[in-house]
């Protein structure tokens, strides 16, 4: 993190009165971080999507409005299930997803991220051919290329009220996990504080 920044984060954030501040080091911070920032991605996702079926309401609105707010809550789902090259944890859905139905919505959404939106691949919202066509005229050969597209309209306005309980229960088993995580923190440090606090009553016998 750049070191300005670091210092604008810290000065936003106030020091408590009669409190002494310390910044827990990366090693043990890291997983707890990540699962902070998993935590508030799935707070944006799910009212990206509330506010993709409120719109929809709206008469004579353009649809890329509902459609980039359901596409971008996509895209941050995938996130949180991908790989970082920089050490943040992901969250695994085995853990997550115990019913048939939490799986289905969640390889859904994988599917239409990693196949649609992130990248390119066969699924059920476009689809392509390349045609031909051999044009004999006056004694003439010519070649005319096309490529008959068909995409799906409004493909994003299903299901929503299970995805959206889906990414509900999921924030909150999110969280949860979050706080045991740094309940956790707190009972080692507290455990370590009683530790140096004995060696040092130790030390000055």
């Amino acid at each position: 993190m750049n070191k300005n920044v670091r210092k604008a984060i810290l000065k936003s954030f106030p020091v408590p009165d009669h409190a002494t501040r310390f910044e827990v080091k990366e090693k043990n911070a890291k997983p707890i971080i990540s699962l902070w920032l998993i935590s508030q991605d799935l707070e944006e996702m799910i009212s990206c999507l509330e506010r993709s079926i409120k719109v929809q309401k709206i008469k004579n609105l353009d649809e890329l409005i509902p459609k980039s707010l359901w596409e971008k809550m996509v895209i941050s789902y995938g996130k949180i299930f991908s790989n970082s090259e920089d050490g943040f944890s992901k969250i695994d859905p085995n853990r997550y997803f115990k019913s048939k139905l939490s799986n289905s919505i969640h390889e859904h959404l994988i599917k239409v991220r990693n196949s649609y939106l992130a990248h390119r691949g066969y699924n059920d919202y476009e689809h392509c051919l390349m045609i031909l066509d051999l044009i004999e005229k006056d004694g003439k050969v010519k070649f005319q290329f096309a490529f008959p597209t068909a995409k799906e309209l409004g493909y994003f306005n299903k299901n929503h009220k299970s995805i959206l309980r889906h990414l509900k229960c999921l924030e909150n088993n999110v969280k949860k996990k979050l706080n045991e995580k740094v309940r956790k923190l707190e009972a080692f440090i507290i455990n370590e504080l009683k530790t140096n606090h004995a060696s040092d009553i130790e030390k000055g016998k």
